[in-house]
């Protein structure tokens, strides 16, 4: 799958993720509703594991695919949301917390934001 982009390439690969979930569950509903009373049952158990499986998988799939779009529109920390400076400072203020770093490369932390 290629990378997103434009906008329209990220909203493009979210829906076509999400539309191939929703024919598979679509498909296994139709066989539950064909099957007998016994493999019904065992048919809904499984369509309840699939539902799960799928929305995990569609959420991972378009935080990732969010995410990897954001990096490369390569947006200054200015234009975006806080989060994402947080996110870039705390990990290496809690490594710097830990090494014995120099005061000017404790600085040069502190510049970057």
């Amino acid at each position: 799958m290629s990378k997103p982009y434009s906008e329209a390439d990220f909203s493009s690969q979210i829906t076509e993720d999400r539309s191939w979930r929703i024919r598979e569950i679509s498909d296994l509903k139709a066989a539950i509703n064909k099957a007998d009373s016994n493999l019904r049952r065992v048919l809904l158990r499984g369509l309840i594991t699939i539902c799960y499986a799928h929305w995990e998988g569609y959420v991972r799939f378009a935080a990732r695919k969010y995410l990897e779009h954001v990096a490369l529109r390569k947006f200054q920390y200015r234009q975006i949301d806080r989060q994402f400076l947080r996110n870039y400072f705390l990990p290496r203020l809690a490594a710097l917390s830990t090494s014995k770093a120099s005061l000017v490369e404790r600085c040069g932390l502190l510049a970057a934001c």
